[in-house]
């Protein structure tokens, strides 16, 4: 059997990694890492400010708002919402970051309004992602769109019985048609890569693609790779997804039930190349990495206050525990936001009606979390998007 693109990859570099170690490579790391938080110290509010500003490189993204919908109390009125997306010390910027609005309505789910919320992680550029950031919404309003059922989901079912099995055969059938997208698409825009384009560039090209839905009365997560979904309810975090890594034992075990091989390369990687287990694209790796999701349903609670979808920049050097006590205490406090905005407005850009940096708490607390991550040593892309799931219940 002739050996596989990314075996030949992996035999070219055997020389170089031969004489690696664990301690080698945390050493490494550890310096690089040291190096890169002394440049980060001397930043200063007026810096982020600034850096805030340039959003038309998409270095620096704005700060979205989705006021409630206008629907009816009680038939899923869309919440408050913000997210913010950095590039943060990474040499080029691979995130993307979608919030749709009552995208799709479905009988499964009563015929109300469903709103899609997501984040995207490219890596080897920014191809998948942006592909995934068009079209992933689409193509799950479709899938979403065709189900029927007898019955609409009970609020005591959190995901079992027919509804629950149609959803989840629906969102992996969503994934997989993506997937067929990325793989068939050059970044240049052309199907089929009929052009000049270098296929090796493409081949690494991919995307980690965490989805959450908002239902009535559930919260719907699909998820592949190391992005994160962690609803925050009476203060505790709920993970609502589980990172697709190579140290994951089931993970380690499909890998190698498929022929993959597992090196450790500065972490344990995929034939020595890729730090995780599934993803959308990467074309060389698709014996072994594959787009299918893992799914959760969740039930919607009055105790849930807020729902943090994130790219692993965040994750990375933020417990999910953590995030939640931050976001949560943003969208409390409304004097801490007041008072912080007030500290902003003066290098703040301001819009037609007056509005300062931070539009909501749910915004305030997407750009909190962001800089707590910097402060922390991220040097990763940063996405965060923050949904207020108590806008609407009276409590605050």
């Amino acid at each position: 059997m002739a050996p596989q693109p990314a075996e030949l990859l992996l035999n070219a570099l055997s020389d170089d990694s031969e004489n690696e170690t664990p301690e080698k490579c945390r050493e490494r790391r550890r310096r690089r890492i040291q190096l890169r938080r002394l440049k980060y110290v001397t930043s200063t509010i007026h810096r982020y400010a600034s850096l805030l500003r340039k959003t038309s490189n998409e270095t620096w993204a704005p700060l979205i708002t989705t006021r409630a919908a206008t629907t009816e109390m009680g038939v899923n009125p869309m919440p408050v919402n913000g997210w913010i997306s950095i590039q943060g010390f990474s040499d080029s910027m691979d995130d993307r970051v979608v919030v749709k609005e009552e995208f799709c309505r479905s009988d499964v789910f009563g015929g109300y309004p469903l709103h899609f919320f997501a984040v995207y992680d490219g890596h080897g550029g920014p191809h998948v992602s942006s592909l995934c950031k068009q079209m992933m919404h689409k193509i799950m309003a479709e899938e979403l769109a065709r189900l029927s059922i007898q019955k609409a989901p009970e609020t005591s079912d959190a995901g079992s019985g027919e509804w629950g099995d149609l959803v989840r055969v629906a969102l992996e059938k969503s994934f997989s048609r993506m997937d067929e997208v990325a793989l068939s698409t050059c970044a240049c825009g052309k199907f089929g890569y009929l052009c000049g384009c270098k296929p090796m560039e493409l081949g690494f090209a991919g995307s980690t693609a965490v989805v959450a839905i908002l239902t009535p009365h559930h919260v719907v997560v699909a998820n592949c790779g190391d992005s994160r979904a962690v609803l925050c309810r009476a203060g505790k975090p709920i993970p609502l997804s589980l990172d697709h890594k190579p140290e994951r034992p089931d993970e380690q075990e499909r890998i190698q039930a498929a022929g993959g091989k597992l090196v450790y390369q500065n972490g344990v990687r995929v034939y020595g190349i890729l730090n995780m287990s599934r993803a959308l694209g990467d074309n060389i790796l698709k014996k072994v990495i594959t787009s299918k999701p893992e799914i959760s349903i969740t039930e919607r609670h009055l105790e849930d206050e807020c729902l943090i979808l994130a790219t692993d920049g965040l994750w990375d050097v933020m417990s999910d525990a953590l995030a939640c006590e931050v976001a949560s205490t943003c969208l409390r406090d409304g004097s801490s936001a007041t008072a912080t905005r007030s500290c902003y407005s003066d290098c703040a850009d301001k819009t037609d009606g007056g509005e300062t940096l931070f539009p909501s708490k749910s915004a305030f607390a997407a750009a909190i979390l962001c800089r707590l991550a910097l402060g922390r040593g991220s040097c990763d892309n940063i996405s965060v998007i923050v949904v207020d799931l108590k806008k609407h219940s009276g409590i605050y």
